[in-house]
């Protein structure tokens, strides 16, 4: 897995802003609390967390999660 960089930018109006330095596709998903709809959308970069979009089903606000997947850890047999 590649490392992520982050810029974090201070100014007057917002004083600590981060910045993604990631341009690759990031899987987010969501869940539509009005017609139940679980979707997910490729976006570049991961700076969408938290973002809201319209449900594709019943145009909903849906709020965007970052979907990282699992991760496995494979012991071996000694």
């Amino acid at each position: 897995m590649k490392p992520l960089s982050i810029l974090v930018v201070t100014t007057v109006d917002n004083p600590v802003e981060q910045i993604s330095m990631n341009n690759e596709p990031v899987l987010y998903s969501y869940r539509c609390a009005g017609c139940g709809r679980r979707g997910s959308i490729h976006l570049i970069g991961d700076d969408h967390e938290g973002e809201t979009m319209a449900c594709r089903s019943s145009g909903a606000p849906v709020t965007l999660e970052w979907d990282g997947g699992v991760t496995l850890n494979v012991l071996s047999e000694s």
